[in-house]
């Protein structure tokens, strides 16, 4: 987990705001902030300080202690509202629909959340050599269950996995109105009737205009899609093609290599995979492989995405909401040599899957 404070790097903080007011300065509807404090899941990281300032509010660090418990979770998710739109997540099982249960990666230290998008397999055609699947996103959820667990205020952010905030956004003027009016009513009008007309219209004003205008219908698309896209998965299955005589390949999310390779009637090889462990080998292996789900784009991740770590050589897809719109962005990782001799990573690891996150394997297939 990477967290990042901006809270001294003003310059930064300033130009991102400007940035963020001209791009998505009506996309949510302020009218539907009625409340003192609402909670608002802004872009993806983003600290609160950034994304209460899009609604014209500031961040309140004294309700994050109010949200450690499950109850206090459920109705934070189902009433705060999604930055560049004007929905809500809805429901917590709606919004964090990923594979277990809320907080089994605690990948924040305070309320936030993820998404990732992988392929899944839906059906296959043996006889024509084809498998029938479909991207998915899911969401992944997390909360400090305590008051200890808290790290962090509103100017943090979460960069790693790519999180979006719950941020609570306070409008001082709802939470603290005026005990009375500011101003006192005559006793009297001030202004009487003339004895005779005049020439001049009379002073009282006619009915006056409403003091807000009405809410007007949009004049173009909004730039995000709604949330539903964001969980739902396409309408439409996409079909590829099993790919055959082929060296290294990248898997379905969460599987091993030994069922990457069996897929394609090819059995893995765990050698070839031990002498990735420098970035040129990674990168020439990363320009050579084939993806099971079809994909294309080459190379899988640019240089900086590309990390050392004590995993296998892997990617993870997360989708991201920026202020541009909706953002498919590959994390890609490999073992070092120390890494591997710490880990015992030269022994045979066909069978290894890596399911938090969800990421897809490289693997040497024969």
């Amino acid at each position: 987990m990477k967290i990042l404070n901006i809270k001294n790097i003003m310059g930064l903080l300033l130009l991102s705001q400007s940035v963020f007011s001209r791009v998505f300065s009506e996309e949510l509807d302020e009218k539907l902030l009625v409340n003192c404090v609402e909670w608002v899941v802004g872009f993806t990281r983003e600290s609160c300080v950034s994304t209460c300032m899009e609604v014209n509010r500031t961040c309140d660090d004294t309700q994050f202690k109010n949200i450690i418990t499950m109850d206090s979770f459920n109705a934070m998710v189902e009433s705060s509202w999604i930055i560049g739109s004007s929905e809500r997540p809805n429901s917590t099982e709606q919004f964090c629909n990923g594979d277990g249960e809320i907080n089994d990666w605690e990948f924040a230290t305070m309320p936030a959340s993820f998404a990732y998008q992988t392929w899944v397999v839906r059906d296959s055609d043996s006889n024509n050599g084809f498998e029938i699947g479909e991207f998915e996103n899911m969401h992944f959820c997390t909360f400090p269950t305590s008051e200890e667990e808290i790290v962090g205020d509103c100017h943090t952010i979460f960069a790693q996995p790519p999180s979006q905030r719950f941020c609570p956004c306070k409008e001082t003027y709802i939470c603290n109105p005026t005990t009375q009016p500011t101003t006192q009513p005559t006793t009297q009008p001030t202004i009487l009737p003339t004895t005779q007309p005049t020439i001049q219209p009379t002073i009282k004003p006619t009915i006056k205009p409403t003091i807000k205008p009405t809410i007007q219908p949009t004049i173009k698309p909004t730039i995000l899609p709604t949330i539903q896209s964001l969980i739902a998965p396409t309408n439409h299955p996409i079909i590829v093609p099993i790919i055959e005589n082929s060296s290294w390949m990248l898997g379905y999310g969460r599987e091993s290599c030994e069922l990457t390779c069996l897929r394609m009637n090819m059995r893995c090889l765990f050698k070839p995979l031990n002498e990735i462990n420098t970035m040129e080998s990674f990168e020439k292996m990363m320009n050579n492989a084939t993806s099971l789900s079809g994909c294309k784009k080459n190379p899988y991740c640019v240089e900086n995405k590309i990390n050392v770590t004590n995993q296998l050589p892997q990617v993870v897809t997360y989708k991201t909401r920026q202020i541009t719109g909706i953002e498919v962005m590959n994390y890609c990782t490999f073992p070092g040599i120390n890494e591997k001799k710490n880990n015992n990573m030269m022994e045979n690891n066909c069978n290894v899957s890596y399911v938090y996150p969800p990421a897809s394997r490289f693997c040497a297939c024969i």
